[in-house]
């Protein structure tokens, strides 16, 4: 890790194990680095490490008409947290006029893991684009791979796309088609959805953010998301057999028909300065409408 001031826009440089860099920008406040994508950095006292509250899935009540869902990320085994979350409070879901959907520094995972919490989002229809995989063998080994380290041989939908990639080998085959899911009718409440972003919300996030674009509830604040959607899938990091030292990431799924957003990133309808607090200034937004 180093900071780079070499540059207009000094920037922090993280070394990965393959010694490839990740840079990003970050800006000084309170003694605290804010790098984008991954939220403030301190120096802390190692004895006072387990004091540090880690990233969780939660669902508060912030007053009588706003509550707050905080997911920070879509990785597999969200979708129960999530669901069972949702379950729990979807009396108070349904009796806010206002949700805030918290997923900065999401970056993804699978995009089912937050379709529970679609249908309040939603004001009649949602828009769902379409992903097609090569079904090369190194990409049927990697979702075999994956099923197992993960204990997910016995999950029917996975199960059922590494079968149609088996059944279409060395052709490029589509595992999502592009859809537009009507909803009969629209909760009441909530009437309002923001949504928080940051420069570490992307994948599957932005999927989100995607699908929820026709919806007249939503709202987006916080600042440009990441920027990785186009081509995903990654699932998980690929070895070189010629280098164990080495190790690269490489997508599986492509869309035709999404937005092109790799790179750029979405654009949210109101940025949030990085010094706010961002929930207090989602809360006087909402106060004043």
């Amino acid at each position: 890790l180093k900071i780079d001031f070499s540059k207009p826009e000094p920037e922090i440089v993280y070394y990965r194990r393959d010694h490839m860099p990740l840079k990003s920008k970050f800006k000084f406040l309170d003694g605290n680095f804010l790098v984008t994508g991954y939220g403030f950095w301190s120096k802390i006292n190692a004895q006072k490490k387990s004091n540090l509250k880690e990233k969780s899935f939660y669902f508060e009540l912030l007053d009588s008409s706003v509550c707050i869902l905080r997911m920070p990320n879509f990785f597999f085994n969200a979708k129960q947290k999530i669901d069972s979350i949702v379950g729990a409070n979807i009396q108070s879901i349904s009796n806010c006029a206002n949700l805030i959907i918290d997923i900065r520094d999401n970056p993804g995972g699978f995009s089912f893991c937050f379709d529970t919490i679609l249908p309040f989002i939603q004001s009649g229809y949602l828009q769902q684009y379409s992903f097609s995989a090569l079904a090369s063998k190194d990409n049927i080994d990697l979702y075999k791979l994956y099923a197992k380290k993960n204990n997910l041989m016995d999950d029917t939908g996975l199960m059922a796309l590494i079968a149609l990639l088996e059944e279409n080998r060395g052709h490029l085959t589509e595992i999502q088609t592009a859809s537009q899911i009507i909803y009969d009718s629209v909760f009441a409440n909530p009437r309002r959805v923001v949504i928080l972003v940051n420069g570490g919300t992307g994948s599957a996030s932005e999927d989100l953010l995607l699908r929820v674009r026709p919806s007249r509830k939503v709202l987006v604040m916080g600042e440009r998301t990441k920027g990785a959607f186009d081509n995903q899938n990654i699932l998980m990091p690929r070895n070189v057999n010629a280098c164990p030292y080495f190790i690269y990431n490489c997508p599986v799924a492509t869309s035709k028909d999404a937005p092109k957003i790799d790179n750029i990133g979405i654009t949210p309808d109101i940025i949030i300065p990085a010094e706010k607090d961002w929930i207090r200034y989602v809360l006087e937004y909402l106060k004043a409408l």
